[in-house]
């Protein structure tokens, strides 16, 4: 069978050391960002009280663990695919993604305003911003190449392509209860 391009752009020893050095600007903030929300989580429980910012912060850095797990289980998966469920592995590796994203587009919005406020300012104060979207957007590429690498080895394993209609519909599902809930909380 015929690999999708994205897998084959990041099936290379170049894409691997970005991969690299984006993990090692990554993994940091995830750890620091699952501290704070189990720390905020106790705190929470205890006071019953939370802020949207904090149930943000508790989302996402749930979201990236989910998608860091999916990341793993992939890779095991390639190595021993009876092992493994497909359908669980893509929806983390959907999840991780998703997340991925929402935090590249949460983090972009403010360095552009800052840069369309002041066009002529210091260019530098945008560079952190712009490195920690691009190391997003590299670990959002790599979990694509992993959805459709799967996707394709259960073709080749079984014979007949993944049904991918049932996490598409659940994902909706998750996004739209969220996006009730968090219109429900600023109410």
């Amino acid at each position: 069978m015929r690999r999708h391009s994205i897998d084959r752009w990041t099936d290379t020893t170049t894409f691997g050391i970005v991969l690299i050095f984006s993990a090692v600007l990554l993994l940091p903030v995830l750890a620091l960002g699952l501290v704070v929300s189990f720390v905020m989580l106790v705190v929470a429980v205890a006071e019953q009280t939370a802020e949207l910012a904090g149930a943000v912060v508790v989302v996402l850095s749930a979201g990236g663990a989910v998608g860091m797990f999916g990341w793993l289980r992939a890779h095991h998966q390639v190595k021993r695919p009876t092992m493994h469920n497909v359908t669980a592995t893509l929806l983390c590796l959907a999840v991780g993604i998703a997340t991925a994203l929402a935090v590249g587009a949460i983090v972009m919005v403010p360095t552009v305003e800052a840069a369309l406020r002041s066009p002529w300012g210091s260019p530098a104060a945008a560079w952190p911003g712009v490195l920690f979207v691009a190391a997003h957007a590299v670990w959002a590429l790599s979990g694509i190449a992993w959805v459709q690498r799967l996707s394709l080895r259960y073709a080749e394993h079984t014979g007949r392509p993944f049904d991918g209609i049932p996490i598409i519909v659940l994902l909706v599902a998750i996004a739209l209860a969220t996006a009730a809930a968090l219109i429900a909380t600023a109410l």
